[in-house]
């Protein structure tokens, strides 16, 4: 796996967390 593609993957769960705590 490339480190971009998880480096991405992770930036998108941080930005659900981060949205869903917002949105709470």
């Amino acid at each position: 796996m490339e480190q971009r593609a998880f480096l991405i993957e992770i930036k998108k769960l941080i930005a659900s967390i981060t949205s869903k705590n917002m949105t709470v």
